[in-house]
């Protein structure tokens, strides 16, 4: 590794020019509202750079070979064993894995140990390995202040790429000594199935106003989270369009019953709850159209376990009720899931979501007396608790190991005899979301569970562009061609955006009807058993309803539904997908005077008929986590930030592991220059963003960007556009990076400046378009208050009627941001760390600040709410007698201009709780005395 040194103090030199350093040589014009914003900078360049570029590491040249003893360890999930005789999955084909290797003696630092793939005599690609020293931390380190023991002091590492994983593939791991190869090898057999599973989201809002927000947890947070516990090589995560409802069909005694408003349902059905509306009209039915059996099963109940391991549907939403108030649609105490469907509550960071998606990998509750029961109570004789002879976990998304015991803000946590505690598995109650992941892993007996149920269940897939049933085949390593079940439909196109439609049929007129159709980005379309066919299965026999839908080009098709005529007072139900590319345009649901085989369609009576518009705007973006991508989904600019200062915490990235060949970007609106090789590193791309304020006026925000390569030993920055390939390495991140710069962008009136869905950077690999990241901006300027804190500050009274207040400052680990009742249970004001400038220095510091609030008379803990009254509220700020004697006496310390000190005045009780009442954002300055 020595011979990079030299590149590698050249690229970061040179790094630390972009977003934290000097050199801002943008290639656009940074004046506020210049519609030019990008103008023709010079974009000479050097006829010449590659004795710049960093080179592929090489297999080692010796005149003899020795034996390298020692033992290796893979993560994915969990960290593993070559033929581990613990219960745990094995490495999945086509995942990127973590490589442990310990040698059996101690081996220097600076020894220049590699990590090669061979396929056959074919190398693959060679990867420094990293030392005991930079072993990947646990995750759980973020939440303490305590130090936690290593996984391993001498074990090297390497992330090894995706493509490397497959059968036949032998790891050499090697090193010199003198001319001698000293190399431990290893073939990758008995792997996993590549299996790629997807979950679909969909909410619905039941009863409700067409712009009620249905923003929950962003896709991208989830999917990531949850991907480091899924033992599969891929995932897929689809965000539907909101299903907004404004009548349903609902059970009674006397038969379905469409109503209008939630008064009208509580009037008339048995039901104490929404359960069987969100399960059985959107969650299984969302399945059952999503893997063609939705024609077939009509039952309310039909159709909660998939014979699919495609993936899961996800359902949950709102329902308005007569206040006017949006409550969540699972009001049943419970929510439930199995394979191919989840109903579930709002909330998806928390251990409800990877408990009830559990189901859908077969997983059972993992609770008291089960391992006993299961025979496995000799390795988990604490049924779902983690312990520290079970295979240790591993976050394949951060990059980071995991720990088995639980951690909190003063480490490990220690039970009553003073053993760690372990963590509990997600089936058996699981963890609390914490500030750094939304979930716990499945244990390892649990992830190999899911595994093997993925291997041996049939999927939904395009092989060789072919859409239809696969299954693995172990012997051959491959998936082949299966069949689906009688009366299930055969799939005609995967992946694709679809249009979902939900019908309900009943004993009477108005309940016989198509919803308003679904939109989501992606689905499986299938075959439509044709209501004039002659073979179609039993299922069908005495079937009287089949739909008619049109296309905008003027053909049509025919879908018979499996349901007689309706003589009871049972209700049924019926889905499927259609391909939005075909642009549907109306579904009729008619009823013929005798059924299937001798179904008269010409003499069938037009029941309901209803329109299907298309969306005119963006769907939602799929997201995927694995091979190469991590669920990388806009990117959001909400604060302006200062070099050396701000930037590092506000800016905002995202990034892809591949390698091969350059990632690079250009723009929707034109603002970045067409790509070219060997530009300055260091230097940034400027972007003019159009956004809008709260008056709908019109302005242009200046966005800095750069294109970012990382490899184990090295990292090169450069402007959005240049395509050069910097760094070959198998082990290369390459990364998109954006930023609102204070300076350009200080002219901004005070206001809140929105973008639209408009704009986006689409990252190129060649002439291939590889990736597609929309840029929103959603950033507020407020009016600042100078504060000169030599004396107290008290802030103007804030007031809401009937309610206590609390107040919380914006912006990570300065202070509090969430509320608490009466006190914190500390003693002393609440202290904030507040980011200042030393004016002589330049210096970025903290001042410790102690923060109270004032009302009633009383003063008491800053972000706690006390009693419901009339009283006015203020911030109460003063200097810490403590904590300050590290800045100078004589000095003056300031707010960075774009890190002012934001306080946001809330409402307690409800109704309106945590409604904002008041926002100060305060420039804060204060002289140390002498």
């Amino acid at each position: 590794m020595k011979q990079f040194l030299l590149l590698t103090l050249l690229a970061t030199s040179l790094a630390a020019m972009g977003c934290n350093g000097g050199a801002e040589g943008s290639l656009g014009n940074d004046d506020i509202g210049d519609e030019g914003a990008a103008g023709d900078d010079d974009t000479s360049q050097p006829a010449n750079c590659e004795d710049q570029w960093i080179e592929a590491l090489e297999w080692f040249e010796a005149s003899g070979e020795a034996q390298l003893s020692g033992n290796i360890e893979l993560a994915q999930t969990h960290i593993v064993l070559p033929d581990d005789s613990r219960r745990a999955p094995r490495p999945s084909q086509g995942r990127e894995t973590l490589l442990l290797f310990s040698p059996d003696e101690t081996v220097s630092a600076d020894t220049d140990l590699r990590v090669g793939a061979f396929d056959g005599d074919v190398l693959l690609g060679v990867i420094a390995a990293r030392t005991p020293d930079e072993l990947p931390p646990y995750l759980e380190t973020a939440l303490t202040t305590e130090s936690l023991a290593p996984y391993s002091t001498s074990a090297w590492s390497a992330f090894l790429p995706w493509a490397w994983l497959r059968p036949g593939v032998t790891l050499r791991i090697g090193t010199l000594s003198g001319d001698t190869l000293l190399a431990y090898d290893h073939d990758l057999a008995d792997l996993g199935p590549p299996h790629r599973f997807t979950i679909s989201r969909s909410k619905m809002v039941l009863f409700g106003e067409d712009d009620f927000p249905t923003d929950t947890e962003p896709a991208s947070r989830i999917a990531r989270d949850f991907f480091a516990s899924a033992p599969a090589a891929e995932l897929r995560w689809v965000d539907s369009l909101p299903w907004r409802l404004d009548s349903i069909v609902i059970r009674t005694d006397d038969g379905p019953q469409l109503v209008h408003s939630e008064d009208e349902r509580l009037d008339i059905t048995p039901d104490p709850d929404h359960w069987s509306i969100l399960k059985h009209q959107l969650a299984l039915r969302l399945s059952l159209a999503n893997t063609g059996r939705g024609l077939a099963m009509t039952g309310e109940s039909e159709g909660d376990s998939s014979p699919y391991s495609f993936g899961t549907s996800v359902g949950m939403g709102w329902f308005r009720d007569n206040t006017g108030s949006y409550l969540d649609i699972d009001d049943a105490p419970w929510a439930a899931g199995w394979t191919g469907w989840t109903a579930m509550w709002l909330g998806e960071c928390g251990n409800g979501f990877i408990h009830e998606v559990g189901h859908s990998f077969t997983l059972e509750h993992f609770n008291e007396g089960t391992a006993e029961g299961w025979g496995i109570a000799d390795e988990y004789p604490q049924d779902g608790t983690n312990l520290q002879t079970h295979p240790a976990g591993y976050d394949s998304t951060r990059r980071q190991l995991r720990t088995w015991y639980r951690v909190d803000a003063w480490g490990p946590v220690m039970a009553d005899d003073g053993t760690w505690v372990g963590k509990r598995d997600p089936m058996n109650g699981g963890e609390s979301p914490n500030d750094v992941t939304c979930f716990p892993q499945y244990t390892a007996y649990q992830a190999e569970k899911a595994q093997n149920w993925s291997e041996a269940t049939r999927t939904i897939a395009n092989h060789d562009e072919v859409p239809g049933i696969y299954l693995w085949n172990t012997e051959s390593q491959a998936y082949e061609a299966s069949e689906p079940d009688v009366g299930h439909e055969t799939p005609v196109a995967v992946d694709v955006p679809v249009t979902t439609l939900i019908g309900t049929l009943g004993n009477n007129d108005e309940a016989c009807q198509t919803y308003p159709a679904m939109f989501a980005p992606s689905g499986n379309a299938f075959t439509l058993p044709d209501p004039e066919a002659e073979d179609l299965p039993d299922v069908f026999e005495g079937a009287t309803w089949f739909l008619e839908i049109a296309y905008t080009d003027g053909t049509s098709d025919r879908a018979l539904i499996a349901r007689e005529p309706i003589v009871d007072t049972a209700l049924s139900l019926y889905s499927l997908n259609l391909e939005s590319e075909r642009e549907p345009t109306r579904v009729d649901l008619y009823q013929s005077p005798v059924g299937y085989p001798e179904i008269d369609v010409g003499a069938a009576t037009l029941v309901h008929s209803r329109s299907i518009t298309l969306p005119t705007g963006a769907l939602p973006k799929v997201l995927q986590v694995g091979k190469g991508h991590l669920a990388n989904d806009a990117l959001t600019l909400t604060d302006r930030c200062e070099p050396e200062v701000s930037c590092l915490s506000r800016e905002r990235e995202s990034t892809w592991r591949v390698s091969g060949e350059a990632l690079y970007f250009q723009d929707s609106k034109g603002d970045v220059p067409a790509a070219a090789s060997c530009l300055e590193q260091g230097e940034v791309t400027t972007l003019s963003v159009p956004v809008s304020n709260e008056d709908g006026e019109t302005f242009s925000v200046v966005v800095h960007g750069q294109r970012v390569m990382s490899s184990a030993s090295h990292e090169v920055i450069v402007p959005l556009h240049d395509n050069t390939p910097w760094i070959d390495a198998p082990d290369l991140n390459q990364s998109l990076r954006l930023w609102l710069p204070q300076e350009p962008n200080a002219g901004l009136p005070t206001g809140r400046y929105r973008s639209d869905d408009g704009y986006e950077l689409q990252g190129w690999l060649g002439d291939e378009l590889f990736s597609e990241t929309p840029v929103h901006i959603d950033l507020s300027v407020l009016e600042t208050t100078e504060v000169d804190l030599a004396s107290e500050f008290l802030s103007e009274g804030l007031t809401t009627p009937d309610s206590s207040m609390y107040f919380l400052v914006r912006g990570p680990g300065i202070g509090p941001t969430e509320r608490v009742w009466w006190d914190d249970g500390q003693d002393g004001p609440v202290v904030l760390n507040v980011p200042v400038l030393d004016e002589v220095s330049g210096q970025l510091v903290t001042l410790k600040v102690d923060a109270q609030q004032e009302a009633c008379g009383a003063r008491w803990d800053f972000h706690a709410g006390q009693g419901a009254g009339n009283c006015s509220h203020h911030a109460v700020l003063n200097v810490s007698d403590t904590g300050n004697e590290d800045l100078v006496a004589g000095r003056t310390y300031r707010s960075p201009a774009s890190m002012p000190l934001v306080i946001e005045g809330r409402r307690w009780h409800a109704p309106d709780a945590r409604a904002l009442i008041g926002v100060w954002a305060l420039d804060l300055r204060y002289t140390i005395p002498d």
